[in-house]
């Protein structure tokens, strides 16, 4: 506009804002005039001429050009011609005969760029530094919070597992609770089932699965425990002295097995056997030591008194063998410890000293060995269920409901979580007619309880037949569960006993007692091949009640529930990091708006000043990974061991003390720097994107 009416002149080195806009160039080097063109004027420049298409001179087309010129191409036959230069020369330079004229720079070379990017960090280089390692920083926490997200203990199980005496690996069935995180419960015993097994074998388990039961022979008197109710045993309290007060079940196994645990020279040592025919289990000389202390009174200190004997003390006993283990020579400086506390005078000070004891890495290999293996029964006859359900010898005559709710003929519910026993007709209960199948007798203050009466057995003023329905739930049922068995029975009289239970028939005896049999862990023969199948462990909710094990499941619960957490976290750590090298990088070009200003005046070309600054915002990313990769290396230990003490103090337990959770994963590392790069990249375009769209007079005038 301004040229209308006024000659203007421009200095520039932008040959082609020149060729745009001039009407006369006049081109100089070293002080000599090396050209001279002026603007000529010629006919209209048509495109596109038929079949002929003219390209401009030393202009680019624009996308509408092109659009119309690939489409006349398309068309068919087409001539491309160059247009002439519209300049021409207005006289020729006098120039020496020795002088050469220098080529047109259309450029920066890489080397002028990076001298060119080192010019302009100057005095901006500490900023640079402290931006690195500030983003730094950020980049070393979200790698730790992606490596502990992912932590996964398989391996740490699997090691743990061959580290044993024996690789037997065992597993306990727990419940799911919660619906968005899902938190294994163990307070109550769940039954395996065949299904449950099938999912190890169909995810690639080699090896045999031996089942462990809940009816367990017991050591003290008492002929009921609490895995008969569905309730895991106390073990710290079962083991408060050095043998168990009460059996952790009955595993089925074969005698290949058992042998491999605790045979000498393939042979497993029987130190006593019964001296009948009698169906039962072998128990290891631990359990039988347990029975001898605790009913000393009673079977007169002998192994053979245990398997010639159907009962002691009331409790029924089907115990076929005892074999040897070695224990007493494998723990008897832990027996020695034992002894001297228990010598000590006050029960306080035996307290404290037992505690100090159950942390010792000695202890807790004992404690470990006598829950799964000594203070547990062995029965490699075949199944253990109808060893349970057809023999009245083992574990009494005696089978209770696990979880009942009863319903009178009208469908009243008039009992909840009923765990009455059943017992069969036998010889005190001669009295009673032949049961049917639906027959019961009943002990009247069952019946008072039920039914709201007051009668007796010599009182049978309120007494008249009801039918009930029975309805047998799990202990974890929830409220959709379906029952694992419906009985309609009729009570057709009352017993003798006023405070007994219930007596039926044997088909519905031998139902419950089925039930109530129940498999409660898993033994895997071969550890290393179920350790490693982590997730059909947590998908089938099983879990270890091994202490050290236990603990590494926690963690991984820990890390399952706030996986999500942790995910928004490193989400926004990474924006942290884009964010921070974004404000550099705008900081960077906006310090240096002026020079950028004249350089683009001077005819430098935006991408050849963007390749300057962007080669400036990479220093500073690479800093950062470099910086990133020293920091995840040398404080992944220091890391670990902070994590891992506020976890011991939580669990209250040292035996994770050497456990690794974070550690250094060089997959990571990679992926974050890769990360970093990327966004120093974007980093670095974004604020150039805004120079294209400035004028240089305006950058120049700009002091900021």
């Amino acid at each position: 506009d301004v040229s209308k009416n006024n000659l203007v002149l421009i200095i520039s080195h932008n040959y082609d804002d020149a060729m745009t806009y001039a009407d006369r160039i006049i081109e100089l080097s070293d002080g000599q005039i090396v050209q001279d063109v002026v603007r000529t004027e010629i006919e209209d420049f048509k495109l596109i001429n038929n079949n002929t298409i003219t390209l401009p001179f030393n202009r680019e087309l624009t996308k509408k050009e092109l659009s119309l010129v690939n489409k006349k191409i398309k068309d068919g036959k087409t001539k491309i011609k160059q247009a002439k230069s519209e300049f021409v020369a207005t006289k020729q330079p006098e120039l020496t005969s020795t002088y050469k004229k220098p080529e047109r720079v259309t450029g920066l070379t890489f080397k002028d760029s990076f001298t060119m990017a080192k010019r302009l960090s100057k005095g901006f280089n500490l900023t640079m530094v402290v931006t690195a390692i500030l983003t730094s920083l950020l980049v070393v926490i979200l790698g730790f919070s992606q490596i502990f997200s992912m932590f996964n203990g398989g391996e740490i199980v699997k090691n743990a597992v061959n580290a044993q005496a024996n690789s037997t690996f065992i597993l306990h069935r727990g419940y799911a609770e919660g619906e968005e995180y899902k938190v294994i419960k163990t307070n109550k015993v769940t039954r395996v089932t065949d299904a449950d097994i099938q999912a190890f074998y169909d995810n690639g388990y080699t090896g045999n699965v031996y089942k462990l039961y809940n009816q367990s022979t017991p050591i003290k008197a008492n002929w009921q425990t609490d895995l008969e109710f569905f309730k895991f045993i106390n073990a710290q309290k079962s083991l408060s002295s050095f043998y168990a007060t009460e059996g952790f079940g009955v595993l089925e196994c074969d005698i290949d097995y058992l042998t491999r645990l605790y045979g000498v020279d393939g042979e497993l040592q029987m130190l006593a056997t019964s001296s009948f025919e009698k169906h039962g289990i072998l128990i290891p000389d631990y359990f039988a030591d347990g029975i001898l202390l605790h009913n000393a009174k009673d079977i007169k200190n002998n192994y053979t008194a245990i398997v010639d004997s159907i009962t002691i003390w009331s409790c029924h006993y089907n115990v076929k063998g005892i074999f040897y283990t070695g224990y007493k020579t494998r723990y008897a400086s832990l027996i020695e410890k034992y002894n001297q506390i228990a010598k000590q005078e006050t029960m306080s000070k035996r307290r404290e000293s037992l505690k100090e004891l159950y942390k010792t890495e000695e202890y807790l290999k004992f404690f470990e060995e006598a829950k799964n293996f000594l203070a547990v029964g062995y029965y490699v006859d075949g199944n253990y269920v109808d060893l349970v359900t057809n023999d009245w010898m083992v574990n009494g005559n005696r089978a209770r409901l696990t979880n009942a709710e009863i319903f009178d003929s009208t469908g009243k519910l008039i009992s909840e979580n009923d765990q009455t026993f059943f017992q069969q007709r036998y010889g005190s209960l001669s009295y009673l007619p032949v049961l049917g199948e639906t027959d019961l007798y009943v002990g009247a203050v069952v019946y008072n309880k039920l039914f709201g009466t007051n009668c007796s057995y010599d009182n049978q003023a309120e007494f008249t037949e009801q039918t009930i329905t029975i309805k047998n739930y799990e202990p974890t049922r929830k409220d959709d569960d379906t029952p694992l068995y419906t009985l309609t029975l009729t009570i057709k009289g009352l017993l003798k006993a006023d405070d007994y239970g219930y007596v039926c028939n044997k088909t519905v005896y031998d139902l419950i007692k089925s039930y109530q049999a129940a498999p409660y862990a898993i033994y895997f023969e071969n550890g290393y091949s179920a350790a490693n199948l982590q997730d059909v462990i947590t998908e089938n909710n099983f879990f270890s009640q091994n202490t050290y094990f236990g603990s590494i499941y926690t963690i991984m619960n820990i890390v399952s529930i706030f996986g999500e957490f942790f995910g928004l976290i490193a989400i926004a750590l990474a924006i942290a990091c884009g964010l921070m090298l974004v404000s550099f990088g705008k900081r960077s070009v906006k310090r240096r708006m002026q020079e950028i200003g004249i350089m683009r005046a001077l005819g430098a070309k935006t991408k050849h000043i963007s390749r300057s600054f962007i080669l400036q915002i990479i220093y500073a990313g690479l800093i950062t990974c470099v910086i990133s990769i020293v920091g995840m290396v040398l404080l992944d230990g220091i890391i670990n061991a902070i994590l891992l003490e506020g976890l011991m103090h939580f669990l209250g337990t040292d035996l994770i003390a050497g456990l690794t959770i974070i550690e250094h994963n060089p997959l990571i590392t990679l992926l974050n720097v890769g990360a970093v790069l990327l966004i120093t990249i974007i980093a670095a375009i974004t604020p150039i994107i805004a120079i294209h769209k400035i004028k240089p007079i305006n950058i120049i005038r700009n002091k900021e």
